[in-house]
């Protein structure tokens, strides 16, 4: 699908969802939230005149599923429901982009290649239109925004200063034979790590950049039997020398010996783990690997291995069409997901939802809000003060567009405890100030008793 750009009879304007993604503490389980509407262009003349945004949250996620048949079951979704007006005397046709957020860690992989397009869809006065899933990437510690994420969502291959498909890519495959030396050992390298050269080292467990020399020496901790492997991007350094030391003039017989050399295009490269049977299209998998080997770089000549695979960090997005005559008026209906943070620190567990609504504040004009919960379970708190509950409801309407973000908790119980036994903390602490000074002492009278008896 491209996106049309201004002609003489109509006005083009492309709006989205923002989708923020909450990292995940010690005890949570990362979710992805839902947003309001914004519109890219300063000038956009479309009006929204209400918005009903609807929660239908009668399911919890589970903070782990076994297979995707499990997680299928899981029902909860927004629906955000814009009243759209055309108060020109254009004909106006829209490209509409909306992410609904990558998905949570607690989504099994292979529900990932998959998604409900019964339970969740994209609608205009009703009718469910076409529309299609997009992707392009996004890490787990950065917000989304406009002028970051929506250049990423392109029809063609994106094109860069360094990655291109014709890329030549070099991997070597070393086998890593020590023998009896220390674990306390490591095999070391040095490369050459400038403009012509990115590096990419599986794995890579310590490395510094000495950018005067313009070199770059890693550390592989020393262990009969390591695979290890190198991609060259670009041109390529040459098989490196390996050495095997637990300091620097302390050199151990051992060897790395070379299994295979082997010469990729990067387009080849980047699709080794492509699944022809996804939903992410050839060009969105591409333009999100060059992301997010750019986004990982360490320097700007080394790449740091990604710690878990490209389909980890996909945000998803409707992207389709509408259009409105003059005067016309239309309701605009998307349906996705909602997946929550689960706080685990509570007993039972919190559940967080976040909606953006500062968003919508791009909109020519924006003139109601109501906001409609329906839930079986106890909303613990929310930054918007004046949810009214009507027995598994709770409501809130607004005649302009809040200033605040909407976030809500629910959880099965009013009163959730903190599921932290810090008394046992104290304990253990105790008895740590008590038992390791007495095991010390202990030890060093046996010391002093053996040196008497030598004596």
């Amino acid at each position: 699908m491209k996106f049309k750009k201004i002609v003489s009879a109509a006005a083009v304007t492309a709006f989205t969802v923002i989708s923020v993604h909450a990292n995940s503490a010690i005890t949570y389980v990362d979710g992805s939230d839902g947003t309001g509407v914004v519109v890219l262009t300063e000038d956009c003349p479309l009006v929204v005149e209400h918005e009903d945004l609807i929660f239908h949250i009668d399911d919890l996620p589970s903070n782990y599923y076994s297979s995707a048949s499990f997680f299928e079951n899981y029902n909860a979704k927004v629906t955000a429901e814009y009243t759209v007006f055309n108060p020109t005397e254009l004909d106006i046709h829209a490209v509409l982009a909306f992410p609904f957020g990558t998905y949570p860690h607690y989504i099994p992989d292979d529900a990932r290649q998959r998604f409900n397009h019964e339970k969740y869809n994209v609608q205009v006065n009703g009718e469910t239109i076409s529309s299609d899933i997009r992707a392009t990437y996004k890490d787990d510690w950065t917000k989304f925004s406009l002028e970051h994420d929506i250049p990423l969502l392109q029809d063609g291959y994106m094109t860069d200063d360094f990655y291109d498909p014709e890329l030549p890519v070099t991997e070597y495959v070393w086998l890593m034979e020590t023998g009896e030396i220390e674990p306390s050992y490591e095999a070391s390298a040095v490369f050459r790590a400038d403009e012509k050269t990115r590096i990419l080292m599986e794995p890579q467990e310590r490395g510094s950049y000495d950018r005067e020399a313009g070199t770059y020496e890693v550390g592989i901790h020393a262990e009969d039997g390591k695979k290890v492997t190198l991609y060259v991007f670009g041109e390529d350094t040459g098989e490196p020398e390996w050495t095997f030391s637990e300091q620097k003039d302390d050199r151990a017989e051992a060897a790395m010996t070379l299994q295979s050399r082997n010469e990729y295009t990067f387009l080849d490269y980047v699709f080794r783990d492509y699944d022809d049977s996804s939903e992410v299209s050839a060009t969105d998998w591409y333009n999100a690997y060059v992301t997010m080997l750019k986004e990982s770089s360490g320097s700007s000549f080394i790449l740091n291995e990604p710690y878990r695979s490209l389909e980890h960090f996909l945000m998803r997005w409707y992207v389709y069409e509408i259009n409105l005559g003059p005067g016309e008026r239309l309701i605009n209906t998307v349906t996705a997901p909602m997946y929550p943070k689960i706080d685990t620190g509570f007993d039972p567990a919190v559940y967080t939802y976040t909606y953006l609504l500062s968003p919508a504040s791009t909109w020519k004009e924006f003139s109601s809000l109501d906001i409609r919960i329906e839930t079986p379970y106890e909303m613990l708190r929310s930054n918007h003060d004046g949810f009214v509950q009507e027995g598994s409801v709770y409501t809130q309407s607004f005649d302009h567009l809040p200033e605040k973000e909407l976030e809500f908790e629910l959880c099965t119980v009013s009163n959730p405890k903190r599921s932290n036994n810090y008394g046992t903390y104290i304990l253990l602490l105790l008895a740590g100030g008590i038992l390791i000074p007495l095991v010390l002492f202990i030890l060093l009278v046996v010391l002093i008793i053996r040196f008497i008896r030598r004596r």
